[in-house]
């Protein structure tokens, strides 16, 4: 295993695949057309839009590993 490759890395990657796979099933579920005779318990659309927050937090935390500092005063044009 390489050097640079923590289990930070390895965590991350993780939760960042299975929230991009539960935010494709979530989508499905969400598309299928309704059934008056079985509604929807469970709301979708709220399960895929909080998994992909979820995998942008990710994306951000990858990011933050590389060495790319976010927050407040660490953009690229300073703050707004």
């Amino acid at each position: 295993m390489p050097d640079w490759f923590s289990m930070d890395w390895a965590i991350t990657l993780g939760v960042l695949g299975l929230a991009v796979a539960f935010t494709v099933f979530a989508s499905h579920m969400a598309g299928r057309p309704y059934d008056i005779m079985r509604p929807k318990r469970i709301p979708w659309r709220i399960l895929m839009i909080l998994s992909a927050f979820l995998a942008a937090m990710m994306l951000v935390h990858i990011f933050n590993l590389v060495g790319y500092e976010t927050g407040v005063d660490k953009g690229l044009i300073g703050r707004f």
